[in-house]
């Protein structure tokens, strides 16, 4: 039962985690399972001589976990079940406004890693909502887990993951499933494929000289006019900006310079944050300087951050004694 109190938490983390590219727990992020502390101590102690643990199973079979009567252990029950379905219902939402307040979903082309934030969230929080449709039900005295209503609905969910997947392989691959090496090779396999495809064609368009000269004029651009500073630049104004066609634009960046457009445009950016961050660390936040930089959100930043850096800012500026 004490788990019920680390699942919505673990979710809440995760996604946070996810959308801004950390991989590690800091101490900030302990006080999220002090309700997890307290029901291991709820039923580590009890003033009641046995818990029928049976009674129990079948309490949260028939009526979900926010169902259950029967005392286990320190804090009466009411208090117990309250508290679980109260922290299950904040952190359910909580995780979904750190999603749609980051701009993760919004910010970029769409991707592998937004499918599977979205197919493990919309799951996730399915059987969440099952469990509050449950304690109305069961107020209602009526038993909502054996309904024909529950079986159904839990079933065709079930079925839409299990399609989902077969059609979409690909979301478990580095989440999931990791390869030996801890990278997502069969991405990566298609990804270079389809570059390899698709350069020879393109290069053919411009001579060696009109490369060296785009390639000139682009960052020449970029450094004195820092235009990467505008949150909304686009790969049209640049080429606007140094008089030549969009497709021009997007062959030098993509296959003379190496890199996508976003990528190497927020690679500026992170320039710049890590030249601005000490000298405005002590009179703005990190990610008011991040704003300044030049990114839209604060998700979009730390995974650029980690992107070009292969740290997050403060791990980065901690080992460069900054």
């Amino acid at each position: 039962m004490t788990l019920f109190f680390a699942a919505p938490v673990c979710t809440y983390l995760y996604t946070s985690k996810f959308i801004k590219g950390e991989t590690a727990l800091y101490k900030k992020d302990l006080w999220h399972f002090l309700p997890l502390v307290l029901a291991l101590i709820h039923v580590s102690i009890s003033f009641t001589a046995v818990v029928d643990w049976e009674v129990v199973a079948k309490q949260i079979i028939d009526g979900g976990q926010f169902s259950v009567t029967q005392t286990t252990g320190l804090f009466p029950q009411i208090i117990y079940a309250k508290s679980l379905l109260f922290i299950v219902l904040v952190y359910l939402v909580a995780t979904w406004y750190v999603l749609l307040k980051s701009g993760f979903l919004w910010d970029g082309r769409w991707d592998v890693s937004k499918t599977w934030l979205v197919f493990y969230l919309i799951t996730g929080s399915f059987f969440k909502i099952l469990g509050f449709v449950a304690v109305l039900s069961n107020t209602a005295e009526r038993s909502f887990f054996s309904s024909p209503l529950f079986l159904l609905s839990s079933g065709l969910v079930i079925l839409f993951m299990m399609v989902f997947v077969l059609y979409q392989p690909r979301i478990l691959y580095g989440y999931i499933m990791v390869s030996a090496g801890g990278s997502n090779s069969l991405l990566i396999n298609e990804i270079e494929k389809e570059s390899k495809k698709q350069a020879p064609i393109q290069k053919e368009k411009l001579n060696r000289h009109q490369h060296q000269e785009y390639v000139q004029a682009i960052q020449e651009l970029m450094e004195k006019e820092q235009l990467f500073l505008q949150p909304d630049f686009q790969m049209k104004d640049l080429a606007t900006a140094v008089d030549i066609p969009v497709h021009h634009c997007s062959l030098v960046i993509n296959h003379i310079i190496g890199k996508k457009f976003r990528d190497w445009l927020n690679s500026y950016r992170v320039q710049y944050f890590i030249k601005e961050y000490p000298m405005l660390a002590d009179k703005m936040t990190v990610e008011a300087i991040a704003l300044q930089s030049g990114f839209k959100n604060t998700a979009t930043f730390y995974n650029a951050f980690k992107k070009e850096t292969g740290r997050m800012p403060k791990i980065y500026f901690a080992d460069n004694n900054v």
